[in-house]
């Protein structure tokens, strides 16, 4: 139930891998979340009365997302976001009065929202955020709160009730699931080193597209490869200036409590994204952000803070549909400068969000069989330069090597105590780590486990090396390898109780 869980996917698909293949599946949901986001997108603005042709804009706009973007580079659990938009739909046909069967939508919604939660409990939790911070910025508003009560007075509790109790059922295992394995034990910076700090967006993001974007130069993909914090996969805060420049033709059309409730959203979804402090080209700041307190919340405190750039690049969008509807109807006919403004506020944005993204690929990565037999059933402490390879290792191997966070990044101690003896196995991968962590890391392994294996698997398209020295280091403190074969090395771990 941790954030690289994908449990709903799976239940879903899962059945087709035998069938085809694991890159089939995979390529095949992400063609069915990108299909659904943009139709269901449509959709939804369509609801809130946005006329047939920028219903169809908005819905592209949700589909070439930069937080979209970057996510499809690999993290299925962040980027299958189609069902928080099935959610929202329901949910706005339903404060419009168009469900007839209010236990019926109430009880999809519910299901909707627990399939969500098994694929990213991170979207699910920041998604609850963003509605609460959504109705505050209604409720402070008098026409906001006369809004809510319009629009959500007459709801019915048969409608509430099946909701609420549907979501709740439904969740629990995984709830449970959570915290009986460790799940509430560590924070943010536990299970990504320095969440707070590092995988967070640069506060000049917004501005500079990177090598994902289509319109990007030399010059704006050296800046956020080097200078901004975090991975490709999370530089998903691009905004683009024609947008800026959108909301400011379109400042006059917030005039709708939601409106000025999206705008805000948005603002506050940013803020939200730099993390605990202000960073400016990577370098941080001595101004403290609200997220120092948001990463103590229990569940909220594992979530990415760049990661919530979706809620900012999907609030801007209806907020900007809404914006230019409100502004073609009062406008009455459209003029040559009004058709000019329209071209600019729709085309130039549209351009500025195409993507341009490299996906990579491989030749097919297996553990040898051999390995996979010498550890059996032991605790392995699996060391490689880019854990991401190693994860397609144990598809091709059907997880013949049971694992227990990807990352690997929490304290021994405390996955043991939480963990007990159900959960044995491990992996630890460390793409950012240097000669003097792993020989830290090796003095932790000697202290924690008094049996199993360390295995050191080299393997990495991208050219990253690992430490190298560290292959000495681990003979000096295990000894000869046990097992040398196709680049693998593994060690016994033999420490006396």
């Amino acid at each position: 139930m941790y954030n690289t869980s994908v449990v709903a996917i799976s239940v879903l698909f899962g059945w087709l891998v035998p069938m085809t293949s694991t890159v089939f599946v995979y390529n095949f949901v992400f063609f069915i979340n990108i299909f659904l986001i943009g139709c269901v997108g449509r959709a939804i603005l369509r609801e809130c009365g946005i006329r047939p042709w920028l219903s169809t804009w908005g819905g592209i706009m949700f589909c070439i997302m930069p937080y979209l973007t970057a996510q499809e580079l690999g993290h299925m659990s962040q980027y299958v976001v189609s069902p928080l938009f099935v959610a929202t739909y329901l949910f706005v046909r339903c404060i419009n009065g168009k469900a007839n069967h209010q236990m019926i939508y109430g009880t999809a919604i519910g299901v909707v929202c627990a399939a969500e939660f098994y694929t990213s409990l991170e979207l699910t939790v920041t998604f609850l955020l963003v509605l609460s911070i959504f109705l505050i910025y209604l409720g402070i508003q008098k026409s906001g709160r006369t809004w809510i009560q319009i629009h959500f007075g007459p709801l019915p509790g048969r409608f509430w009730i099946p909701l609420v109790l549907s979501a709740v059922i439904l969740m629990l295992p995984g709830i449970f699931a959570f915290i009986l394995t460790g799940g509430l034990l560590f924070s943010g910076v536990e299970m990504h080193p320095n969440s707070g700090e590092y995988w967070v967006a640069d506060f000049l993001s917004p501005w500079y597209p990177t090598r994902l974007s289509l319109i990007h130069t030399a010059l704006t993909q050296r800046i956020t490869n080097d200078d901004f914090l975090g991975t490709p996969e999370e530089h998903g805060n691009y905004v683009g200036i024609f947008f800026f420049c959108s909301a400011l033709i379109l400042c006059r059309a917030w005039r709708t409590p939601v409106s000025r409730s999206l705008s805000w959203l948005a603002i506050t979804m940013f803020i939200l994204s730099l993390g605990t402090h202000v960073h400016v080209f990577g370098r941080q700041l001595p101004i403290v952000l609200p997220w120092i307190l948001f990463s103590h919340v229990p569940f909220l405190n594992s979530a990415l803070p760049i990661r919530l750039a979706l809620y900012v690049d999907a609030g801007l969008v209806i907020w900007t549909t809404m914006s230019l509807q409100h502004y073609l109807s009062s406008a009455g006919s459209v003029s040559i400068r009004r058709f000019i403004w329209l071209t600019f506020i729709c085309f130039l944005p549209l351009v500025s969000w195409l993507p341009t993204v490299d996906y990579p690929y491989s030749s097919v990565y297996s553990l040898p069989k051999a390995i996979v037999q010498q550890i059996g059933s032991q605790p392995v402490f699996w060391i490689t330069p880019n854990f991401g390879y190693d994860m397609q290792a144990l598809t091709a191997s059907r997880y013949e090597i049971k694992v227990y966070n990807m990352y690997g990044f929490s304290p021994s101690d405390a996955l043991n105590q939480a963990a007990g003896a159900s959960l044995s196995q491990f992996q630890f991968s460390a793409q950012y780590g240097s000669s003097a962590l792993w020989v830290q890391q090796i003095t932790t392994i000697k202290q924690t486990l008094h049996s199993g294996y360390v295995l050191l698997t080299p393997f990495d398209p991208s050219g990253v090396p690992l430490p190298s020295n560290l292959k000495q280091e681990l003979t000096n403190s295990f000894g000869k390898p046990v097992l040398q074969i196709k680049g693998c090395d593994l060690w016994a771990i033999r420490n006396k109780e």
